[in-house]
């Protein structure tokens, strides 16, 4: 109870601020107390989503965001899902943690990819949903948001995983190429660069992302194998 009244309290000077800076940092931080109330004390749950749906009715946006944490924290996870389309509908300011919280829901992506086309974590986040079950989707929704991110390396390599378990392996070897000269921040576009290009009988070459491999990976025993076995 002494973290309900903490909450309301915060509430209630962000009301007497007004729509100031100060007012809104309290507004925040006493809507995130209230969510905590709401999740630890049976009591004060209803409160908390009794105030937040007066909120949302009133136009804050943030409020939608509460009732869709308040939701994910009481495991309703139906509920959650339904405001937080509700919310990407009106801003696109959840996305970033939505695609880490579901990163395999194909709705959220689904809905996130229709209301921001333009959105690059967008398209990628639908391109990772559907590359289980349809690859050739998955690498045109990749080529699509690479185009707007050409500098992602890590990208890159995913979009050779995806062209190499498809069968293309020319451009898999080019995606894998691009993330490598990119420094891919561990994607490994270098090392899987090597192999392919080994695999498809191209030695001078794979010795070279095998050496590009180490300059990233100083001591890096797997390419310093296969350096071996190329007789470099």
């Amino acid at each position: 109870m002494r973290r309900l009244n903490f909450a309301l309290a915060l509430l209630l000077i962000a009301l007497l601020v007004g729509r100031s800076l100060a007012g809104a940092a309290l507004l925040n931080r006493g809507s995130v107390a209230l969510l905590r109330a709401g999740v630890e004390t049976a009591s004060a749950g209803p409160v908390a989503a009794r105030y937040l749906a007066q909120a949302a009715r009133a136009g804050r946006l943030s409020a939608l965001w509460g009732l869709g944490m308040l939701a994910h924290w009481q495991g309703d996870e139906s509920r959650s899902r339904r405001l937080w389309r509700q919310q990407l509908a009106r801003i696109p300011a959840p996305l970033p943690f939505l695609h880490i919280l579901y990163p395999q829901d194909e709705s959220l992506a689904r809905a996130a990819h229709r209301l921001y086309p333009d959105s690059t974590l967008a398209t990628f986040w639908l391109g990772e949903v559907l590359a289980g079950r349809d690859v050739d989707a998955a690498i045109a929704l990749y080529v699509q948001a690479l185009a707007r991110s050409p500098q992602d390396g890590v990208r890159w390599v995913e979009l050779g995983w995806l062209y190499r378990h498809n069968g293309q392996a020319q451009k898999a070897l080019h995606a894998y190429d691009r993330g490598c000269r990119l420094r891919d921040r561990g994607g490994n576009g270098c090392w899987q660069a090597g192999l392919l290009a080994e695999e498809l009988g191209q030695s001078a070459q794979a010795a070279r992302y095998y050496r590009l491999t180490l300059r990233q990976i100083p001591g890096y025993t797997p390419a310093l194998e296969r350096l071996a076995g190329l007789g470099q």
